[in-house]
């Protein structure tokens, strides 16, 4: 790795993090290296050293851009950037585009259902199982999911995601954006919460929000830390060493994910269809059968990040794309909870309003993707934008929440059994 002043400059080795995201949860945030207090010469995790003008992998809509200018307006990418004039860090020969986008969404697709599939679990587990987690607390049921989904985001969304990206960038993108944002979700937290204060609790329902995102953001910053010991342990018996991502590899990726992914949601369709005795189980397939909409719209979102507003494109520093994504799940979840209030002797709407919360909207937000880019913005040269970044996304949660739930509830006098 080069030091920040050389002539030569190169992505950090030591930041990969910084490099990928997504999706740093979908795209991380570019900015200068500093001096690492750890050692005094490396660059501090979560950044890179500047270079020259890159490209990036079709996977991301940023091509041909310089990189100065990515640095300078905080930009955010889902891809590794590619060193032009390193003949050792050039892009694989190009997929058709049409196949490229196919392997993307089987891969979102896949790691999705699978995501459902793992919240739901963790959610049965602490709080039915284990009873530390509860509808009524301000241990919200998905706390587990979001700590352990922002713990694994460390790992796969940024330490590790440049060496899993260098084996198969669509294999990253998937555990990234599609398994570990799927597994967390925004929109549940700030839903549960307000429906708790909406109930008079606003004391306890604050609470869940605090709690939520620092056990959320400590989980993430452990993440990372285990997942560079993992790591230096896997330079350490020479285990890092594999081929470069290739067509050929790719062709395989779609065969085995699009296979993988139909397979799944002809499964769960069917047992959706044909579970008809268990609502809660009947729920969870159909959950499954609804969730890649909500994660290939999140990934489609995100690809806004880093182009800020308008012509002037200003505040590009702000990652648009989640947080469009988080508040029109939330916004879409509170209308749903206070349509089935409405609705809650009907059957079939609590059971397709559950689905739609637990598969689609609980794919559709995230919190991994979240905390990641708080931590990015903390760790640039204006770190007040993660705190304006994490209150406004939270604090604009709960407004769309307030205002398509809580009003709701309030005029029409419903009554609200946690």
């Amino acid at each position: 790795m080069q030091q920040a002043g050389s002539d030569k400059h190169t992505i950090s080795m030591e930041a990969p993090c910084a490099t990928t995201s997504e999706n740093i949860s979908d795209y991380d945030t570019l900015s200068p290296a500093p001096l690492s207090p750890y050692d005094g010469s490396t660059p501090d995790p979560g950044f890179v050293t500047p270079r020259t003008p890159q490209t990036t992998s079709p996977v991301s809509p940023y091509v041909n851009v310089a990189f100065e200018d990515l640095i300078q307006a905080g930009q955010m990418l889902d891809a590794v950037p590619v060193n032009k004039n390193d003949p050792d860090e050039q892009p694989p020969k190009k997929f058709c585009s049409l196949l490229e986008n196919t392997s993307v969404l089987a891969h979102l697709a896949t790691f999705g259902v699978l995501g459902v599939l793992i919240r739901y679990s963790l959610g049965r587990l602490f709080d039915n199982v284990g009873h530390v987690t509860n509808a009524q607390e301000a241990l919200f049921h998905d706390l587990a999911a979001n700590m352990f989904g922002s713990f694994f985001m460390g790992w796969v969304g940024c330490v590790l995601k440049k060496d899993i990206s260098h084996f198969s960038e669509h294999l990253a993108l998937g555990l990234s954006t599609g398994l570990m944002g799927s597994i967390t979700t925004f929109s549940s937290w700030i839903v549960k919460l307000v429906v708790v204060m909406t109930k008079g609790l606003w004391l306890r329902g604050v609470i869940g929000l605090l709690v939520g995102m620092e056990l959320s953001m400590m989980s993430l910053l452990v993440g990372m830390q285990s997942a560079e010991w993992f790591r230096s342990l896997l330079i350490w018996l020479k285990l890092t060493e594999v081929a470069a991502d290739n067509v050929q590899r790719k062709l395989k990726g779609l065969l085995i994910f699009l296979t993988t992914a139909l397979v799944l949601w002809t499964l769960f369709l069917s047992l959706g269809v044909e579970d008809i005795n268990n609502l809660e189980r009947r729920t969870l397939w159909l959950a499954c059968v609804l969730s890649p909409p909500g994660v290939w719209l999140r990934w489609l979102l995100a690809r806004h990040n880093g182009k800020g507003l308008g012509h002037s494109k200003t505040l590009r520093w702000i990652p648009w794309g989640t947080l469009a994504a988080n508040l029109l799940a939330c916004l879409t979840g509170a209308t749903l909870s206070a349509v089935q209030l409405a609705a809650r002797n009907n059957h079939e709407s609590t059971l397709w309003i559950g689905a739609l919360h637990l598969g689609t909207l609980g794919c559709l937000s995230t919190v991994s993707t979240f905390v990641v880019e708080v931590h990015t913005l903390a760790k640039g040269d204006k770190p007040w934008r993660a705190y304006a970044y994490a209150m406004a996304s939270i604090g604009l949660g709960v407004l769309v929440c307030i205002v398509f739930f809580a009003t709701v509830v309030w005029v029409r006098g419903y009554d609200i059994v946690l």
